[in-house]
């Protein structure tokens, strides 16, 4: 799995990739039908989409734009296929972005 790096406020995240393991850490490679949503722990769950997976890989494609309010530290993604089954990357921070200064409240939380 990629997991996903530090950012700056506004900044596309990159390409962030889940890989469907067995309890022997093996790539299920069979799955090609479970959809694994993506989500931020800032702003209560911020959706960062759903794909399905594809050989036991889902990978949701970089060049969104993550805008908070303020800079965030030590935000993490968490997928899951069903709420059992979720595992959540290391940690990542949104950066503040001095060219941003002017965000309001109704800027934030928006992927």
């Amino acid at each position: 799995a990629t997991q996903p790096s530090d950012i700056m406020q506004d900044q596309a995240l990159s390409n962030i990739t889940v890989t469907l393991l067995d309890q022997f850490q093996n790539v299920v490679i069979s799955d090609s039908s479970s959809v694994i949503t993506l989500a931020a722990s800032a702003c209560s769950g911020t959706s960062l989409g759903a794909q399905t997976v594809s050989n036991g890989v889902a990978t949701f494609s970089g060049g969104r734009s993550f805008r908070t309010a303020v800079a965030a530290l030590q935000l993490t993604a968490v997928a899951a296929d069903q709420p059992a089954l979720s595992a959540t990357s290391a940690p990542f921070d949104v950066v503040a972005n001095p060219d941003k200064v002017f965000y309001t409240t109704f800027e934030s939380c928006t992927p």
